[in-house]
């Protein structure tokens, strides 16, 4: 009997902490591109909030991993970046995410290896842009620091089978088969350095077929706008990750689909992002007409 009541107890004890622990999940993308911050994204979700969420990264084999804080973009999602200057003269970068709660539960990923492409030509930056004045010497940006806390788990990344790479879901950056756009609207001029963060807000993408009423869906999405002015979504249009640099306070991202391309305008002013659809598709039934409109806060 007393055995009994002792493995009922266990049994709790495993039930609740099975309730309360983090999960962290998000969707693999196998590439990034090379000359542009590597921008990753994961959901994290449990009983209640995490205390914190930390992206580790390593760029050679064997070297302690750096470690960048992740920034919660609402509805459970959490992004970090890691800059492009510290990306340069490396074929890949390996990470793993951290979760922890205010009483010390935590989650991990495995370790998961991002390799880099060149840009295409639509990735690169409009020759038009200008790059911004220097600014005012001050205070150097601060540096990712390496992982020094006692009883921590940084392993050497596993070697993966067959020289293929595996991400653990969520990564937000260009993939080989994203959607990514072209510049921004207007030449020249310095992007506001006030942009920076991520924004939240509804997106109202509308499609009128050949000789039907137009329909339209709203939908939640997000974007991001990193250091550098340039604007990273995934859930605009869903399925496609997408971006622009920031160019004049305003950017374009462009959507490839079946018989045609969708273009979303967007500005941004005073914590702000707006903006216009438009876009069509050809097919054997006809052309049929993209339209709406997207507005979004700073978080």
């Amino acid at each position: 009997m007393r055995m009994f009541v002792l493995l009922a107890v266990w049994i709790g004890w495993v039930a609740v902490d099975s309730a309360r622990a983090l999960t962290i999940a998000h969707d693999p993308v196998p590439f990034a591109v090379r000359g542009q911050p590597l921008t990753l994204r994961a959901k994290v979700e449990g009983a209640t909030a995490p205390q914190s969420v930390t992206l580790y990264y390593q760029l050679f084999k064997d070297a302690a991993p750096f470690r960048v804080a992740m920034k919660s973009s609402g509805l459970g999602y959490y992004v970090g970046a890691i800059e492009a200057n510290l990306l340069s003269g490396v074929d890949s970068v390996s990470y793993y995410i951290e979760a922890q709660d205010a009483d010390g539960l935590m989650a991990e990923t495995e370790w998961y290896v991002v390799k880099f492409r060149d840009p295409r030509p639509s990735e690169r930056p409009p020759a038009a842009a200008t790059p911004p004045a220097p600014s005012p010497a001050g205070p150097a940006p601060a540096m990712p620091v390496p992982q020094a806390e006692s009883g921590s788990s940084w392993r050497t990344p596993a070697l993966i089978a067959g020289g293929a790479a595996v991400v653990l879901g969520g990564a937000y950056l260009i993939s080989e088969n994203s959607g990514s756009s072209g510049g921004g609207g207007g030449g020249g001029g310095d992007p506001s350095t006030n942009a920076p963060g991520t924004y939240v807000g509804t997106v109202v993408f509308c499609t009128t077929p050949p000789g039907e009423p137009t329909a339209c869906d709203t939908d939640a999405f997000s974007l991001l706008i990193d250091s550098r002015n340039v604007v990273f979504s995934e859930s605009i249009r869903p399925g496609q990750q997408l971006t622009s640099p920031l160019v004049n306070n305003r950017f374009t991202f462009t959507a490839p689909t079946g018989g045609g391309s969708i273009v979303y305008n967007g500005s941004w002013a005073n914590d702000t992002v707006v903006g216009q659809i438009s876009g069509s598709a050809t097919s054997a039934a006809g052309t049929v007409v993209y339209s709406g409109t997207f507005s979004a806060s700073k978080q």
